[in-house]
């Protein structure tokens, strides 16, 4: 009853909405825009602006593991969010510079995903890690109870528990 939910140093979105340690998963058909929308949120929040409604408590820093967009891609959605929120070419370098990171990462899942996320994560010490999609990263049939929560439970939570990172993940319907 004591604690203060009002100044709560874990917050980092809305009012308590996303703590540190804690997880987000957007779900939802193919194509309907959920790496633009993680993109959308990421460049906004690394400028401390809200995205509908979500205000960040600072600017949050980002990395996004993507695996299924091209450099091409990624620009292309760069681009259009940045362009919304940021006037110049120069200053979304210099605003984004130190707050977003973006890696591609095709190939490695599940444990070997894992420890290589605690990698980048030590190097870049983001607030929000996006996973897009988590399908990708998986590695084993994600519609299994058991392989969901080994994943999720017992190779991200700890990293999560460990540094504080926030989980942002995209994930297609079957």
């Amino acid at each position: 009853m004591k604690f203060d939910t009002e100044n709560d140093p874990n917050n980092l979105l809305g009012q308590r909405w996303l703590c540190r340690g804690g997880s987000c998963l957007f779900v939802g058909q193919s194509g309907i825009g959920k790496s633009s929308l993680s993109m959308q949120m990421a460049v906004s929040w690394a400028l401390g602006k809200e995205v509908f409604g979500i205000k960040p408590v600072k600017p949050l820093k980002s990395l996004l593991i993507q695996a299924e967009n091209d450099f091409g891609d990624v620009s292309e959605m760069l681009r259009e969010f940045g362009g919304l929120v940021i006037k110049t070419p120069q200053e979304a370098t210099s605003a984004l510079q130190d707050r977003f990171a973006i890696v591609a990462e095709s190939v490695q899942t599940g444990e070997e995903f894992a420890n290589a996320v605690r990698l980048l994560v030590a190097n870049h010490k983001p607030d929000l890690v996006w996973l897009d999609p988590l399908l990708s990263f998986i590695g084993d049939d994600i519609s299994r109870q058991d392989v969901c929560s080994n994943f999720l439970r017992n190779l991200l939570n700890p990293i999560a528990h460990e540094t504080g990172v926030v989980w942002m993940m995209m994930h297609h319907t079957p």
